[in-house]
């Protein structure tokens, strides 16, 4: 399809588009989208000469992967502000997943989204009926900011194991786990001789940092009448702060209202009520921010640095620079209707954290989970790195610690708080620390290589080590077989889950780590991979285990049948296999 084509949609009216290759080989796929005032509609036949179902269809096939651009460009320029969905059959149910938003992975499944998938296996056709509704596009609405990009890509796996793929446009970014400027074709939305009265509303920034902030209210109506508006500002005691009462004259089609209003100059997250003829309508958050409170923070902090003098004051002093860092990047960056809770949390935290450091000359204690820093000895930049604290710590004993290696293109919060909460649960009372690493799909190679290893000296400084296990999963995996090669004498126990020796979609030598098996016989392998692993092929690992295990490696091989990347329960093959090793 032209890349200067636009879709022009009415509300309750289809737009007819097709999907297929040059050629008519399979497969091939006619679309036509559609929106309500609730969410936006797409309707696809697909032809295919079969209908996969597994781990991740909607990447591998056969299934549906979405980008919704929720910021337009002139010219059509690569947006990053964007939403990835997938849309496919899994273990036989069908499930919406959410993949990425604006460069950060998700891969979580979304429940009543209303899809629907029929497969006809007989006349090998497959019908998807796709809802994906305003609030999964959050802050887009049709109302408010009229167009949406959107591109398509349909994967189709083969018999062999390819994957072919259909695109609206092309986009060598499309899923792109390091470039995040997406391609798309505009979708302009218009209402309709039979659309009814409809409401929206946002303010222009849910950050507010001075003493007004702008609201837009955006009214369709389908004739000319009178309506009031009102609106109500509540501090976090429910206290009113300020009330609004407008009566407007609307016209037949879009209204569009800007409205200042003043609100006190306090650090507080406010709420907005709005009314239209004493309908409520919305409950808005926001949240101001004083920027003197900005300031004194900081200035904590570097009275904090010329008193910090031990190992764990020096450690508490880079966590608390990378986390003031951390908030004035993320109050700079902050795009117009972003969820402002994340300045908040770390606004709040970061408060917590300098007042233990005053009263105890460090922030590790009562913590259950903290993403901290350490300062590279390298090029003295902070690196993050997330840590999950044993129950009931005490500073004083010793511990056994997990260093856990994410992923490819997922940070390391939500992998260590998994691997702390699971392995508390398995019965063993571990530290858990994840490097977050220079990219997050750099494969613990170059400068990430080095990292871990300072990382893992701060910690010995830090705290008391007992054994050190290291565990990775996919990408991880990878950076276990690396680390424990290069640097045997760091490591004591080792657990690969679904990780290849060597990249596992390219001939790249520098990626083969297999001739580097050398000085870690005495470390303790658990391998853990899926027979039906499409990111992640078995075939590479199975032939490596074999090598390890005939030159004298102690490694304990668990395959799981019909299991695909990392969709399998390790728990228990992991507790006996841990309670062996002592």
């Amino acid at each position: 399809m032209n890349s200067s084509f636009r879709f022009n949609l009415k509300e309750g009216e289809w737009t007819d588009f097709k999907m297929q290759p040059e050629s008519d080989e399979y497969p091939t796929c006619d679309m036509k989208m559609s929106f309500t005032e609730d969410f936006l509609h797409i309707k696809a036949t697909v032809h295919d000469l079969h209908f996969k179902d597994g781990d991740r269809s909607w990447r591998y096939g056969d299934g549906f992967l979405f980008n919704f651009i929720t910021k337009t460009l002139p010219d059509n320029e690569p947006s990053e502000q964007f939403y990835a969905y997938g849309f496919s059959i899994i273990a036989g149910e069908t499930v919406t997943t959410k993949i990425n938003q604006n460069g950060v992975f998700y891969l979580g499944s979304i429940e009543d989204t209303g899809l629907t998938i029929n497969v006809d296996n007989e006349n090998k056709v497959a019908y998807y009926d796709i809802k994906v509704t305003w609030d999964m596009l959050y802050p887009f609405h049709p109302l408010l900011h009229k167009t949406l990009g959107i591109n398509i890509r349909y994967n189709s796996q083969t018999d062999d194991g390819k994957t072919i793929k259909l695109e609206l446009i092309p986009d060598d970014e499309f899923e792109s786990e390091h470039e995040f400027k997406k391609q798309y074709l505009p979708v302009d939305f218009h209402q309709s001789e039979m659309s009814q009265m409809q409401f929206a509303f946002e303010l222009l920034s849910n950050l507010v940092l001075d003493d007004k902030v702008t609201s837009e209210t955006v009214i369709y109506s389908p004739e000319d009448k009178e309506t009031h508006l009102k609106i109500i500002v509540k501090d976090d005691r429910h206290n009113v702060v300020k009330e609004i009462f407008k009566t407007i004259q609307l016209e037949q089609g879009l209204n569009d209202f800007l409205e200042d209003i003043a609100i006190p100059e306090v650090t507080s997250t406010l709420k907005i009520d709005v009314f239209i003829d004493e309908l409520e309508l919305f409950n808005y958050k926001f949240y101001r921010l004083n920027p003197q409170d900005l300031i004194d923070l900081a200035q904590r902090v570097e009275n904090f640095e010329k008193v910090a003098d031990k190992p764990i004051e020096k450690s508490s002093y880079h966590g608390l620079k990378y986390k003031l860092e951390e908030l004035t990047h993320f109050i700079e960056k902050f795009d117009s209707n972003e969820d402002p809770k994340q300045v908040q949390l770390n606004s709040e935290l970061l408060l917590e954290l300098i007042s233990k450091c005053e009263s105890k000359g460090h922030f590790y204690y009562d913590l259950d989970f903290i993403t901290t820093a350490f300062e590279s000895p390298d090029d003295k930049t902070l690196q993050p790195y997330s840590i999950g604290f044993p129950e009931n710590f005490n500073k004083n004993l010793e511990y056994n610690f997990i260093i856990a290696l994410h992923g490819s293109g997922v940070d390391e919060i939500g992998f260590a708080k998994f691997i702390t909460k699971n392995f508390q649960e398995m019965g063993f009372n571990y530290f858990v620390v994840a490097p977050r690493g220079r990219t997050l799909s750099d494969h613990y190679t170059g400068q990430t290589e080095k990292d871990v290893f300072a990382m893992i000296e701060s910690i010995r400084e830090i705290f008391h080590v007992n054994k050190m296990l290291i565990f990775g999963f996919s990408m991880g995996g990878y950076g276990v077989w690396r680390l424990t090669f290069l640097y045997p004498e760091s490591f004591d126990i080792a657990i690969i889950g679904s990780g290849s020796p060597k990249h596992p979609w390219k001939d790249d030598p520098e990626m083969d780590i297999r001739p580097l098996r050398t000085n870690a016989k005495h470390i303790n392998y658990l391998v853990l991979h899926g027979t039906e692993d499409r990111a992640v092929p078995i075939e590479s690992t199975r032939e490596f285990v074999e090598l390890l295990q005939e030159e004298g490696f102690k490694v304990t091989f668990e395959e799981f049948e019909g299991a695909g990347h990392g969709n399998y329960d390790p728990g228990e093959v992991i507790v006996k296999w841990l309670k062996k090793q002592g």
